[in-house]
């Protein structure tokens, strides 16, 4: 169900790229391509699967599980996206025979609506959406099922390839960098999900995650 939000996602995005600014067409589509998915899935959940929100877990303690989220999502950034991040980038350099850089997340110099629009898109929208497919409904059916490092494998590697996506900076080695790097985040957001026991501590720790990147991005476009 949520690869066929993606194929509604893909058509309506045709429709609507003629409509939206051309500077803005990037963010627009991106919050779309999240959340019209999860739409979907949630609306198919709720046909054929009631007790859905019971079983993703949610905190009776919500600020509790946001400080663990937060705190969590530190602790990600800290080992995977800069433990793991230099360790793979040495990895990719040697193998390449040359420095190998990650594709572009947003565009170049951005606007202060821009700013707003990618704040929308990196911090809202998108992990409150992917956390809700890939851990609270992916990692938790197959946990349901498997164990704790077969799920989390499993869904962190969709989770990697989900972000699958070179340019002409980076080209193939460098998105497959990025694939393998993502893979680490989604399984440091997989054993946050498994120990808090609910969708929201991994929604805050993605946030938390995408926030200081978005922070270092936004000051290096300055």
């Amino acid at each position: 169900m949520f690869f066929l939000g993606l194929v509604v996602t893909g058509v309506m995005a045709v429709g609507a790229a003629a409509a939206l600014p051309h500077d803005q067409e990037f963010f627009w589509i991106g919050i779309m391509g999240e959340f019209l998915p999860v739409l979907v899935l949630a609306g198919w959940l709720q046909l054929f699967h009631k007790g859905w929100a019971l079983v993703m877990g949610l905190p009776t303690k919500i600020w509790r599980e946001v400080l663990a989220g937060f705190l969590g999502g530190l602790l990600v950034y800290l080992v995977a996206g800069i433990g793991m991040g230099i360790i793979l980038s040495g990895l990719f350099d040697l193998v390449a025979g040359g420095s190998v850089e990650t594709p572009q997340q947003l565009p170049d110099k951005l606007s202060t609506g821009k700013i707003l629009l990618a704040i929308l898109l990196a911090i809202v929208s998108a992990p409150i959406c992917e956390e809700f497919f890939f851990r609270g409904a992916l990692f938790r059916a197959m946990r349901a099922r498997r164990s704790y490092w077969t799920a989390a494998v499993g869904s962190s590697l969709l989770f990697g390839l989900a972000h699958y996506g070179p340019d002409d900076g980076s080209g193939l080695a460098g998105a497959w960098l990025l694939v393998v790097m993502m893979f680490f985040v989604g399984f440091g957001l997989s054993y946050v999900y498994e120990r808090r026991g609910n969708i929201v501590a991994p929604i805050v720790a993605h946030g938390t995650f995408n926030t200081i990147g978005l922070v270092f991005i936004i000051g290096a476009s300055r």
